[in-house]
C-alpha cells in the first residue's frame, strides 16, 4: 500500500518563523475542519484571510500538494484510523469524513492508498488475524443466522427466500455476507446448518438424526460437511463431547466470524 502524499513539512520542516506559523495555522484549519464536508478551497482561504491565490501558492510551497490534495489528504489519514475501528461501516465513515457519496469516498480513498475500503480493511483481516464488523454488520449476521434457524429443518431452504426473508436482493445478500464472513449464501446457510447441530449431540443421539434435523437427508454429506467446517467428524465430536461433558468448544465462521458475536 503506497503512503498518503501529506509530506513531512507537517512533522519536520526548515522554514522561516512566518512560514512556521502559516503551516501550523494550516493544520489546524485543516485538523478542526477536515470532517466537515462544506469545508473546500473557499472556506479554506476564507479562514486563513488569504486569497486563493495566496493559499495555493504558499500551501504548495510548504507541502508540496495544492489545497485540495491537502484537505484531501487529511480527511484520507482520518479514513484510515476509523477503517481500522469495526464499529464503522465504509459508508458511516465517508459520511463522517464529510463526504455525501460512499462511491466518491472509495474512488478517492483509493487514488490515495490503491485499495478501495473494502481491500483496505481486508488488508487489516488478514494481517492481524480479525474481523472488522460493525454493530450494523453483527445485526445483519444475527438476523440472518436465526432466519436460517427458523427453517432448519427444510431442505429446500433457497437463496431466493434467504434474501426475501432478509429484505434484500440476492446479489446484496451475497455480496453482505461474503463481506463480513467470507461466505457464499450457500456458504453461510450450511455452516449455520452445521453448527446448530453441535447444539443436538447427546450420548444417546444418532448422528444420522441429527443430520435430518438440521436440513441433510444424506448422512454421509452432512459428515463430510461437517468435518469440513469444523475439522472433525461427527463421531470424532461426539467422543470429544462424551470426555469434556461439561463444556463445549467454540467454534468460528470459516476462521474469521466468531459464532458467539452472532449469539
Amino acid at each position: 500500500m503506497n503512503d498518503f502524499k501529506i509530506t513531512k513539512e507537517f512533522e519536520k520542516h526548515n522554514t522561516t518563523d512566518k512560514n512556521h506559523l502559516f503551516l501550523s495555522q494550516i493544520k489546524s484549519t485543516i485538523e478542526n475542519n477536515g470532517s466537515d464536508g462544506s469545508f473546500n478551497y473557499d472556506t479554506f482561504a476564507l479562514k486563513l484571510r488569504v486569497s486563493r491565490s495566496t493559499l495555493h501558492r504558499k500551501v504548495n510551497k510548504l507541502t508540496g500538494l495544492t489545497p485540495r490534495e491537502l484537505i484531501s489528504s487529511y480527511r484520507m489519514k482520518l479514513a484510515l484510523q476509523m477503517l481500522s475501528d469495526k464499529s464503522y461501516n465504509i459508508s458511516e465513515v465517508a459520511y463522517k469524513l464529510g463526504f455525501n457519496d460512499p462511491k466518491y469516498f472509495s474512488r478517492c480513498f483509493k487514488n490515495q492508498s490503491g485499495l478501495n475500503p473494502r481491500e483496505y480493511r481486508e488488508s487489516m483481516r488478514e494481517k492481524k488475524g480479525e474481523v472488522f464488523c460493525s454493530n450494523h454488520d453483527i445485526s445483519f449476521i444475527q438476523k440472518a443466522k436465526a432466519g436460517i434457524e427458523k427453517n432448519i429443518m427444510q431442505q429446500n431452504f433457497s437463496i431466493d427466500q434467504f434474501a426475501f426473508d432478509m429484505s434484500v436482493s440476492k446479489s446484496t445478500l451475497y455480496r453482505k455476507l461474503k463481506e463480513v464472513t467470507g461466505l457464499s449464501p450457500n456458504e453461510f446457510i450450511r455452516s449455520v446448518r452445521i453448527n446448530h447441530s453441535t447444539k443436538l449431540f447427546t450420548a444417546s443421539s444418532q448422528i444420522q438424526d441429527i443430520g435430518f434435523a438440521v436440513g441433510f437427508d444424506d448422512s454421509k454429506y452432512y459428515s463430510r460437511c461437517f468435518k469440513k467446517e469444523l475439522g472433525l467428524t461427527p463421531t470424532q465430536y461426539k467422543i470429544m463431547l462424551n470426555k469434556n461433558s461439561n463444556s463445549k468448544p467454540e467454534f468460528t465462521l470459516n476462521n474469521q466470524f466468531t459464532w458467539a458475536e452472532a449469539k
